[in-house]
This record gives C-alpha cells, sequence and structure tokens, in this order.
C-alpha cells in the first residue's frame, strides 16, 4: 500500500515541475500576470492574430485565464486601453474593451484567494456599461494589475 501511494505522490509532483516547466517556457499560459517582456511570442502573436490587441499596442500588463491557451481568456492593460477577452463554448471570441477616458470606476466585487481569482468590475458611462476583469490574488497581481490601471485613469 505504501509503495502505492509513494507511487501515486511521485506521479503528482512530476506531473506539477512539468506543468510549471511548461509554463515557464511559454508551452502554456503562466498563471502569474505578465509584463511584456515576460509574454512568450507566441502568446503574443495569439492576441494579435486574434484581434485582442492592435499592432503597435504596447502591453504593460497582462493574465491569461488559459489553461492550455491564452485565447480561452484574459486581461490586458496596454499603454491604450483595457482589455477582458473570454472564448465561449462555440469558440467565438468576445473582446470587451474601454478606452482610459471611458473608464468612470472600477470596484472589486470579489476578494481573491488562493484558490479564487480578484474579480473587479471596470465601468463605463451608463448603466450595464462595464468589463470584468478576472485576475491572479498571490504575489500582489491583481493589485499590480489594477493599480497600474487606477494610475492610467487617475483614481
Amino acid at each position: 500500500m505504501k509503495s502505492i501511494l509513494g507511487s501515486v505522490v511521485g506521479v503528482v509532483v512530476v506531473a506539477l515541475y512539468g506543468f510549471s516547466f511548461l509554463m515557464d517556457t511559454g508551452v502554456v499560459p503562466s498563471d502569474r500576470v505578465q509584463t511584456h517582456s515576460e509574454i512568450a511570442d507566441k502568446h503574443m502573436d495569439v492576441l494579435l492574430t486574434e484581434g485582442i490587441i492592435d499592432q503597435g499596442e504596447q502591453i504593460e500588463h497582462f493574465y491569461s485565464e488559459g489553461l492550455l491557451s491564452v485565447r480561452e481568456g484574459g486581461s490586458v492593460l496596454t499603454d491604450r486601453r483595457v482589455i477582458a477577452y473570454s472564448e465561449d463554448e462555440d469558440d467565438e471570441l468576445w473582446i470587451f474593451e474601454f478606452a482610459f477616458d471611458e473608464i468612470v470606476s472600477i470596484e472589486q466585487v470579489q476578494e481573491g484567494t488562493m484558490f479564487d481569482y480578484a474579480v473587479y468590475l471596470v465601468n463605463g458611462e451608463g448603466e450595464d456599461n462595464y468589463l470584468e476583469l478576472w485576475l491572479p490574488h498571490e504575489n500582489g497581481d491583481a493589485a499590480r494589475f489594477v493599480g497600474a490601471l487606477q494610475a492610467k485613469i487617475g483614481h
């Protein structure tokens, strides 16, 4: 029994290290908010070809909710705007964005934990005009992303 349990634990540890290696090498999306210089070229290509960011737009902070691809969903802060995007069950990509001068307020609606995202609403003018940012709470990632956004809009 001990050898079976030891084998299972060993396989889990190896799998976790393997997945961590895949994140570090850019094969799968990182579990951290990244700056422009940290984003793998292949992930940057997906953001451009899918129309999530525009050519010449400078990413300042980026987080992908995706497990296998950055196309699955994420949050982006660029030099021009804030973007939230997600892929639905039909593989259709939905992109929501605000230029900085369109943002009225930012509010936290869910405090993050080790197991749960921090969720922020970025509100524009009018009712039902918002986007949601789902960001990792650990290591100050959500605070760093939202703090940079708040600095852009002067709040």
